[in-house]
């Protein structure tokens, strides 16, 4: 399913929904080259065994309804993974059918260079979710090649060892906070977000920002 206002191009899995291209109209551009990591969002719904199960867009399956300039995606249910990825030597967990709702609407505005995700959750399980990373796009291989690129980020805070207001920033020396054992903990839950997302190098870039985020 395809988005595209002859400046942004964005095209979805049919059958998952997941983003596998997101490309420069003008340009050629192509900002997720790598297919095969397409995927749309994370949620991640924790049990007893396995604090980290996740739920992932690319093993689920939407229906779509495109009105103009937007693009909606309903997810009626969400199965949790059969697996932890980052381990795959580990023992497998069976897939759950959960009822979480999840409806996701993209707008892509005529003459416009950019395209607005929003992401709704009704979640009539038992299960709570711990986490949601939205929008969660794969596929990026870099642009200028190794080391060439830079990323940006925003933060909603002023005291991580990282962050080049705090009192126990040292100018230059980032690439040392392990080694020197600094820290940033907090109790989990926690709430964080990025307010904005800036990728770029060999003149390309592509920029997320985050306005706003609500719980009800």
């Amino acid at each position: 399913m395809q988005l595209s206002n002859g400046i942004l191009s964005l095209d979805f899995d049919d059958h998952t929904g997941s983003l596998i291209s997101l490309c420069d109209a003008c340009t050629g551009e192509e900002h997720l080259a790598d297919t095969e990591q397409a995927t749309l969002f994370r949620m991640i719904v924790p049990e007893e065994m396995w604090q980290s199960r996740f739920i992932e867009a690319n093993q689920q399956e939407c229906s779509f309804d495109r009105q103009g300039d937007r693009l909606t995606l309903t997810y009626s249910s969400l199965h949790t993974a059969q697996k932890d990825l980052i381990k795959p030597g580990r023992a497998q967990w069976q897939s759950e059918t959960l009822p979480i709702q999840v409806v996701i609407t993209v707008d892509l505005p005529a003459g416009s260079p950019d395209a607005s995700f929003e992401m709704r959750v009704e979640n009539h399980s038992q299960v709570a979710i711990g986490e949601v990373w939205f929008p969660r796009l794969g596929g990026w291989t870099g642009y200028a090649g190794p080391g060439k690129d830079k990323i940006t980020a925003g933060n909603l805070f002023t005291d991580k060892p990282l962050d080049p207001y705090a009192e126990n920033y040292v100018a230059g020396q980032t690439a040392s906070v392990m080694r020197w054992q600094r820290r940033w903990s907090v109790r989990y839950p926690v709430f964080s977000q990025l307010p904005w997302l800036d990728i770029s190098g060999g003149g390309a870039v592509c920029t997320s920002s985050t306005t706003c985020i609500q719980f009800g």
